[in-house]
């Protein structure tokens, strides 16, 4: 999705970083900066008003680690289906 492919450790940390950023960038009037390990954003919010409900997290992950994030971050899980079942034929 344009961004460099994570090692399997670096993967769901990454993931945790990036739900846990999108959160407080939905938080009005909030001016953020953040220099993680995977991103860093320097963004002031200026809005004040309420930007709504949040938006869902649906996370579709695999192996213990991704699932970990899942149930900690996520609203839902989006089950990559290919990983699960052959494609058919």
């Amino acid at each position: 999705m344009g961004t460099p492919r994570c090692a399997s450790a670096e993967g769901p940390r990454a993931l945790a970083e990036a739900v846990e950023l999108m959160r407080e960038l939905r938080q009005p009037g909030v001016a953020v900066t953040h220099d993680g390990a995977s991103v860093s954003v320097f963004a002031s919010v200026s809005s004040t008003a309420s930007q709504g409900p949040a938006v869902p997290v649906w996370i579709g992950a695999r192996g213990s680690c991704g699932l970990a994030v899942t149930g900690r971050f996520g609203e839902s899980w989006a089950a990559p289906v290919p990983s699960y079942l052959p494609y058919e034929r």
